[in-house]
């Protein structure tokens, strides 16, 4: 005969009949509310997605019309590259996005460009978008590369430059930048003159500009007869600016109004936002510049004050007597 189960078993066999729905109810529940989640995750990314492809399709959009535009420039199809059009510069201030515009030739060699720091071999050449883009002579998307200067990733656009019949641009290749056997002075020539300068805005009539917290400022201020015109031309490594006061018709600006009063303090002004962010920059000092310190009478003296000189051009030791007047040639044989 057939035994019956226990009351234990029994209760155990009522207790998950009774749960076995309602675990099936819960996994079901948390199944669902996953499923719902990722559903709605899947939408949230295709919006964004679309989103996204939208932005990216205007931006892609206007800057085909930006640099269809620029094409047109009589200056940018001109490919001077001892003149770049200003209005890259406007641009690059403006929408700080295109600070990587620049215009290269048909061999992807740079031409001009906004930015200070750019290896003057780069060329755009070697990649195959810059080819399609020469091939098809339309808009093109580049890859995404590092800025840098900008430090920024960004992705290069290229639209060709066509002349009047509808050809690529030919432009021969460009004279880059250091080449020594285009100097024009010596070199020592040139930094010396680079630290007159230099004197000028530390200790002479532009010493307001050291208010600008940079050692590597220099320039010279300017004043005409009467006060009529009044101006600052400064630079530093990377940035060239003049500043200038005057009317259209030349009158006097009035009594006490010089460069360092008048113009200086607009170039101050601009020079502090356009310099931001610039690392400090010195000229190396060339072969056969020397220091020597020298005193009022132009002779060396270890009490003197340090100058520089063309190594064959020292002034001789301060002696005990008296020292020897110096004629003007005198002076100009030992500048130069």
């Amino acid at each position: 005969m057939r035994r019956r189960p226990s009351i234990r078993i029994q209760l155990l066999g009522l207790a998950l009949a009774a749960i076995t729905p309602v675990a099936g109810a819960v996994a079901y529940f948390v199944y669902d509310a996953a499923r719902e989640r990722r559903s709605q995750a899947e939408g949230e990314i295709r919006n964004l997605a679309e989103a996204t492809a939208k932005d990216v399709a205007a931006a892609l959009a206007e800057s085909e019309r930006l640099l269809s535009v620029l094409a047109r420039r009589p200056l940018i199809r001109a490919l001077d590259p001892g003149r770049c059009d200003p209005v890259v510069a406007e641009f690059a201030e403006l929408h700080p996005v295109y600070s990587n515009i620049a215009t290269r030739d048909r061999h992807g060699a740079r031409v001009c460009s906004f930015l200070p720091r750019i290896a003057p071999a780069s060329t755009a050449a070697k990649f195959p978008w810059f080819q399609e883009g020469l091939r098809s002579r339309g808009f093109i998307a580049g890859d995404a590369s590092y800025g840098e200067a900008s430090g920024r990733w960004f992705s290069a656009l290229t639209y060709p430059l066509l002349d009047d019949r509808g050809e690529v641009v030919a432009q021969a290749k460009p004279v880059l930048a250091g080449d020594e056997s285009l100097r024009v002075i010596d070199a020592r020539n040139a930094f010396i003159m680079d630290s007159m300068m230099h004197d000028v805005v530390r200790y002479g009539t532009a010493a307001r500009a050291m208010a600008l917290g940079r050692r590597d400022l220099a320039g010279k201020t300017g004043t005409t007869n009467d006060y009529v015109d009044a101006w600052f031309s400064g630079y530093q490594a990377t940035l060239v600016g003049i500043a200038w006061v005057g009317f259209d018709q030349p009158k006097k600006l009035g009594p006490g109004e010089t460069g360092s009063v008048a113009a200086l303090p607009i170039w101050i002004n601009y020079m502090g936002k356009a310099l931001k962010g610039t690392r400090e920059m010195a000229l190396r000092i060339p072969e056969g510049v020397v220091t020597a310190k020298v005193n009022e009478n132009g002779l060396q003296s270890p009490d003197g004050r340090p100058e520089i000189f063309f190594r064959e051009n020292v002034p001789p030791l301060q002696g005990p007597a008296d020292p020897v007047q110096r004629t003007p040639e005198d002076v100009k044989n030992q500048l130069f």
